[in-house]
Parts: structure tokens; C-alpha cells; sequence
């Protein structure tokens, strides 16, 4: 059997051998791979994206608890089993390791009854900030976070005035970027876990030391003239999209140039107004009234009379003297109401708008017209305010006349029909470069041909002795068979 595959191995063909060889080889490749496929230790992650101090936390645990992991991706994740992932991830958790290097509130999980206040205190921060850092960091564009936070002294001797104040230091992932609203957010995450913090008080930078959160007031004088401009944009970026999405339904889209400036007052005004109510239209404090009567030196007066009674019985009753005069007075003191009337204008109130419209060729004045009115109406113009708009079409720019220019006594009549030739203010500054350029090239040129020439008489230098012979040979050649030819003719 042996003999018969060695001649049948002879008797093969070149390209026979090579695909032999081949399978051979790769039957065995495949063996190999298979095998150990088989046996090997399937790995998964345990965790992934570790800073280093928590890698090394982790691996110390491991070590200790002698369970068989690999690291990969720089030490940033650790690999261990895949039947014993689980278990161990539930191990190392119930055992208080702590990720991304922060400590939360189970720092108080073995409390010390001899810890001091101040530790307690100091205690209490640090789980604050890291409860903070672990809430920040679970956002999407977030890898890592650090809080810094400042608080107030608590109790008789703390400062007047003093307030609470956090910093934020975020380390995005890759080229990811924050949103406005998602900033917000943090700020106020943090305001609301601080007591007695403003969402104000908390700064944000990114791992570049750029602020992400706006200028406050007391910061920076530039803060307010960011706001404002801000505030500007937004009015103006409204405006701006309202007008162009009204045209680009009406004219196409793109046809029409829109320009909205807008002017903000920022002066705070503040109007009192008091009115106070007349005599008898207020509230009675006090009312008094007094009677006085003159009598005689004998006492009252007093005289009988007649008087009949229900039962039209008569009888002698004494009846005052009405004679005497009386004098009656009554003093009544009021509490004139008022009304006080305050009226606060808030800064920020748009003071005049001003509107730009380019329209395209082809519409006509009647149609100018209307779509004036129609971005009037749109953007709420007030001709009282001082709003301005104007609407022009291409055509109308076109064919607007030129600005005649006012001719002096001294300078000399031109004729309108002639036309002018005007020069463009570049073409001086051309017509140099382009001699500048000529005369460069001829430079050029002639450092080419003088180049040439001296390599050519570089070339024709002296003959060595035996190129002069064969070259005095061959003019003695030539010599002899003109002689000859000559001889040849004069012959005949």
C-alpha cells in the first residue's frame, strides 16, 4: 500500500502535489482550531470602562478571593469566567467596592460611635458628592464625574450671607457634547440634593476647563451682555424662521432674503401712582357730638301747660321753654382710604423691530404690497413703537436709477450718450503682476539656455591624443577620396 500511494505520488502532476499539500494543511489548521475551541476558558466581562484606582481595587479583591480573571483593554476591564460572571459581580457588590472611585452613603454602613462632629460632617460631605458623582456619570455623554461641594457653617456662628456652592468637573465620552437643557438639568439635580443651594451656584466645566453653564451676574460684568445678546438672537431667530417659512409656502423655497433686527430695552421702570379718596368716602374713627343750651340765673325755665292725655283727660305738666337758645356741634374724624398702584416693567421688553425683505424677480407692486401686510401681521408690527419694514423685489433694485453725481462750475461738460469706460480698481495692480510674471519667465528662460550652452562647451572640451588621431585619420580619408574624385573627373 505504502509502494502503491509512492507511485501514485510520482506519477502526480506539479499542481496535483500543491492542492494535496494544501487540504493537508489546512484539514490540520482546522483540527487544531476546533480543539482548542473545545478547551478553552470562555471569559466575559466583569467590568468594563474602570478608572485605575477601582481596577486595582477589584484585582486586589480577586487575588484575595482567588478566582481566575484576565485584563483587557489597557486594564480598564476585567474578564473572569463565565459561569462564576455573576457570582462574583454579587460577591464584590455585597462586599461595598465602590466604581468610579466614589464613595457614597454606605461609607456610613459601619458606623464608629467615637467619630467626631467634624467627622461626621466631613463624612457626610463626601457621600453627598458621590452619591451626586454616581447620578451625573450615568448619563449617556458622561464617562466620569467629580462634585465639589462648598457648604455653609451651620449653627450661632455662621457668617451672614453665606451660601452653598457646588463645582462640577465632567469628562465626556469621546467628542460628545451637552445640550442647554441637559445642563440645566445638572444644575438643578444639584441645587435640589444641597439645602439652601440656588441652581445658579453650581458650575460646570468639561475636561477641557471650559464652563459650560453661563456667566452669573456677580461673576462677570460681561454675564449680562452675554444674556442680553443672547436673548436677542432668540427673538431674532424666531422672528426670522416664522417670516421665511410664511414666504417659502407662498414664493418656494429660498426665493426670498429675510433680515429681522430687533431692539430690547433693559431699563427697568417702575411707576407709583397714589390716589386718595375725598372727605365721606372713608371708614368713621371716631364720632362726637355736643349740645349746649343758655338758661337763666333762676334755673331752667319751665312753665305749666294744658295737656290732654289719650283718655282725653286734662292735666298740669311742666313743658321746657323752648325759648332759650341752643347751640349743637358734632365732630366726625374719617380715615381717608388710598389706593397705591406700582407697576414694574420688566427688562427685556422689545422696543422696536425692524424688517428687510428681498423679494425674487417677477412680482409685481400689488403683490409687494400684500406680502407686506402679510409679514406685518406675522410679526406683529406696532407703528406706534417705531417698527419699520421694507420690501423691495430684484427687478425694482435692477432698475433703480443712479446716484447723480452734482457737477461743479470748473469741471468740463460730458456727454450722457457716450458710454464710460471704467476701469476696475484691481486692474492697475493686474496689468504689474502680469509684467512682473513676464519678465520672470524670460529670467527663467534665459538661465535654461545659458545652462544649456554650458554644459554644450563643457561637452566639446579637448580631445585626448588618440581620439586626435583616428579624428586626423578619418579627415585624411576624406581628403584622399575627394583628391580621387576630383582626379576622376578632370580625367574625363
Amino acid at each position: 500500500m505504502f509502494q502503491q500511494l509512492k507511485l501514485r505520488w510520482e506519477s502526480s502532476t506539479t499542481r496535483s502535489k500543491t492542492f494535496l499539500l494544501g487540504g493537508v494543511v489546512a484539514i490540520f489548521l482546522l483540527f487544531c482550531s476546533l480543539t482548542y475551541w473545545a478547551i478553552r476558558d470562555d471569559y466575559q466581562v466583569l467590568f468594563s470602562n474602570m478608572e485605575p484606582q477601582d481596577a486595582a481595587q477589584m484585582v486586589a479583591e480577586l487575588d484575595k478571593q482567588k478566582i481566575p480573571y484576565r485584563l483587557a483593554n489597557d486594564a480598564t476591564t476585567i474578564l473572569v469566567d463565565k459561569d462564576v460572571v455573576h457570582k462574583t459581580r454579587l460577591k464584590l457588590m455585597g462586599k461595598g467596592m465602590t466604581l468610579k472611585g466614589n464613595v457614597g452613603f454606605e461609607l456610613f454602613n459601619n458606623t464608629d460611635y467615637g467619630t467626631t462632629e467634624f467627622a461626621q460632617k466631613v463624612n457626610f460631605q463626601r457621600a453627598l458628592q458621590g452619591e451626586l458623582s454616581r447620578t451625573i456619570s450615568a448619563m449617556d455623554e458622561i464617562k466620569s464625574a467629580r462634585i465639589h461641594l462648598v457648604l455653609p457653617e451651620s449653627g450661632l456662628l455662621r457668617r451672614q450671607g453665606s451660601k452653598a456652592k457646588a463645582s462640577v468637573s465632567l469628562l465626556m465620552k469621546g467628542d460628545a457634547q451637552l445640550s442647554a437643557e441637559q445642563i440645566a438639568g445638572i444644575q438643578r439635580l444639584v441645587a435640589a440634593a444641597v439645602p439652601e443651594m440656588d441652581s445658579g451656584a453650581v458650575t460646570i466645566l468639561d475636561q477641557r476647563g471650559v464652563a459650560l453653564t453661563p456667566l452669573n451676574g456677580t461673576d462677570s460684568a460681561a454675564a449680562s451682555t452675554s444674556g442680553k445678546l443672547e436673548v436677542k438672537k432668540e427673538i431674532e431667530s424666531y422672528l426670522t424662521r416664522k417670516v421665511v417659512g410664511l414666504l417659502d409656502k407662498a414664493l418656494g423655497p429660498g426665493k426670498a432674503l429675510v433680515s429681522i433686527d430687533v431692539t430690547l430695552n433693559y431699563d427697568q421702570i417702575k411707576i407709583t401712582t397714589e390716589d386718595v379718596f375725598p372727605e365721606g368716602g372713608g371708614v368713621i374713627l371716631r364720632r362726637k357730638q355736643s349740645q349746649q343750651s343758655q338758661q337763666s340765673q333762676q334755673g331752667s325755665s319751665l312753665r305749666l301747660g294744658n295737656v290732654t292725655d289719650p283718655k282725653n283727660h286734662s292735666t298740669d305738666r311742666p313743658i321746657p321753654d323752648r325759648s332759650s337758645p341752643s347751640s349743637s356741634m358734632v365732630d366726625v374724624e374719617y380715615q381717608n382710604s388710598r389706593r397705591v398702584e406700582q407697576i414694574v416693567g420688566d427688562p427685556g421688553n422689545v422696543k422696536r423691530i425692524s424688517v428687510g425683505l428681498l423679494l425674487p424677480g417677477g412680482v409685481s407692486k400689488g403683490q409687494v404690497v400684500q406680502i407686506k401686510e402679510v409679514v406685518e401681521m406675522a410679526v406683529g408690527l406696532n407703528s406706534s413703537r417705531g417698527d419699520a419694514i421694507a420690501v423691495h423685489s430684484v427687478d425694482q433694485i435692477m432698475s433703480a436709477p443712479s446716484v447723480a453725481v452734482e457737477r461743479t462750475d470748473n469741471a468740463p461738460m460730458v456727454d450722457k450718450n457716450v458710454p464710460k469706460k471704467v476701469m476696475h480698481p484691481d486692474a492697475g495692480y493686474t496689468v504689474i503682476w502680469l509684467l512682473a510674471l513676464f519678465m520672470v519667465c524670460l529670467l527663467i528662460a534665459g538661465g535654461v539656455i545659458a545652462t544649456s550652452r554650458l554644459r554644450k562647451s563643457k561637452k566639446k572640451g579637448s580631445l585626448s591624443p588618440t581620439e586626435r588621431e583616428r579624428a586626423l585619420q578619418k579627415i585624411m580619408e576624406w581628403a584622399d577620396s575627394e583628391l580621387s574624385e576630383i582626379r576622376t573627373v578632370d580625367s574625363r
